[in-house]
């Protein structure tokens, strides 16, 4: 009978234990998705992106939601790998800017013109993301390869004080 009661307390101990990781883990998780310095990761990248020079326009409000972020991240990553193996750009532009009802991006090399018609996996990728931020993104191949994004803000979080 003893031995049941020990056993009963080691798995409500395990238990507890779980459950007390699992709310660390969701803790430490939020407070990364809340510290997500957008500026600051596109600006690491830039730094160590060695194929060509590129200029960074960043006006971006940091309360923007963390998808978002972590969207137009990826997709500057992707645009930047493509650039480097499809393009003869010396240099490229990335702009970043929040406008009164929408996010703007746009990436633009100065690279060799590539067909659009073809578009790779990671222009899927792109499109994709895009979609699921209910954004519109808009690629062209005129004087160089460009990106062109439009991301709805969407509602604000609001706390409902009158409850």
């Amino acid at each position: 009978m003893m031995m049941h009661g020990l056993s009963s307390l080691l798995e409500q101990l395990d238990l507890s234990l779980h459950e007390g990781m699992d709310s660390i883990r969701h803790s430490v998780h939020n407070i990364h998705a809340k510290s997500f310095d957008l500026r600051k990761e596109i600006e690491n990248i830039i730094d160590n992106y060695l194929f060509c020079k590129v200029i960074l326009y960043y006006n971006l409000n940091e309360a923007t939601p963390t998808k978002i972020k972590i969207a137009i991240l990826s997709i500057i990553k992707e645009a930047l790998n493509n650039t480097s193996k499809h393009s003869s750009a010396n240099l490229v532009k990335i702009t970043v800017r929040e406008l009164d009802k929408h996010i703007q991006v746009a990436i633009h090399d100065n690279g060799k013109s590539a067909s659009t018609s073809n578009f790779g996996i990671g222009l899927i990728n792109m499109q994709d993301r895009i979609e699921i931020l209910n954004g519109i993104i808009n690629i062209s191949s005129n004087h160089g390869f460009k990106i062109h994004i439009t991301i709805p803000k969407g509602e604000k979080d609001e706390v409902n004080i009158d409850r």
